[in-house]
């Protein structure tokens, strides 16, 4: 029944044949695009880049005059997105393997950056906007989105019931926490930006949905195990994950008897700009 819990995955093959991620980040992707200040020859970073959306497509939306650079860490992205970019005939982009802290560009060098639900995954937030302050020219343009604090609130709301029929209360503190760090809030992210030097243009506040049959095809669907499973499971105690886990999943059945299971995947879109 819980067997979702047991994964073990190969990250190098999970670049050759994943769609999920792709379909994952369409819709904030979609909504970056229509944000970004398109005109020929300017030189653009796309911050996390993954399997390659948005910054192939934005790589033909600006056209060949125009020059590109990706960043990411995960090297074993490389060879899909480099395959795509050939199969596309792209020849613009420059894929770097580094992190958002510390990227390997001349200072006011770009006039434009896009990060697509990649500023939840870096280490320091500041300091990536302190350097994405340092690479843009003036006026320069800085686009991100990022899922906000209310992500899959359906699956949290079950975990803290059963939490609380179990006496866990400071498994819930620490839930709470790891929501915050991994989804601060919008005001914040506003601050954060503005003490780094940038002006706000314009804030987009949008959702999508992932609806199920229940709870049990949602906790076994591969891109809730492989992107989330592990975070989940590492908020308890080893002893305590099958139990709770079990909990979990009848509670999201139970409630999924009517109409089925819906998460629900609020997002923000942020523009802001350089002086």
């Amino acid at each position: 029944m819980t067997h979702y819990l047991n994964n073990q995955f190969d990250h190098r093959r999970y670049y050759d044949v994943a769609d999920e991620t792709p379909f994952w980040s369409a819709p904030f992707g979609l909504k970056l695009l229509d944000f970004v200040n398109y005109r020929p020859s300017i030189s653009a970073l796309d911050i996390g880049f993954g399997t390659g959306f948005p910054l192939t497509e934005l790589a033909m939306r600006l056209g060949a005059s125009s020059n590109l650079f990706g960043i990411d860490p995960c090297v074993e992205a490389f060879d899909r997105v480099n395959n795509k970019l050939e199969y596309y005939g792209i020849k613009n982009v420059t894929l770097i393997e580094g992190v958002a802290e510390n990227i390997p560009l001349p200072d006011l060098s770009l006039d434009l950056i896009t990060s697509n639900n990649g500023i939840n995954n870096v280490k320091n937030r500041v300091q990536v906007f302190k350097e994405c302050f340092r690479l843009l020219k003036p006026y320069g343009q800085f686009v991100m989105t990022l899922n906000t604090e209310l992500t899959m609130v359906e699956f949290y709301n079950s975990f803290e019931r059963v939490l609380v029929k179990l006496g866990m209360e400071e498994v819930i503190d620490r839930m709470r926490s790891h929501i915050l760090i991994k989804r601060p809030p919008v005001d914040l992210l506003v601050t954060e930006l503005e003490d780094a030097g940038f002006k706000i243009n314009h804030i987009a506040s949008d959702q999508f949905c992932y609806r199920f049959a229940d709870g049990s095809a949602m906790l076994n669907h591969f891109f809730i195990r492989f992107a989330f499973m592990e975070p989940w499971v590492q908020l308890l105690p080893a002893e305590s994950v099958m139990t709770v886990f079990t909990m979990v999943e009848d509670d999201l059945n139970q409630n999924a008897i009517s109409n089925g299971m819906t998460l629900t995947i609020p997002f923000v879109l942020i523009d802001s700009l350089r002086y």
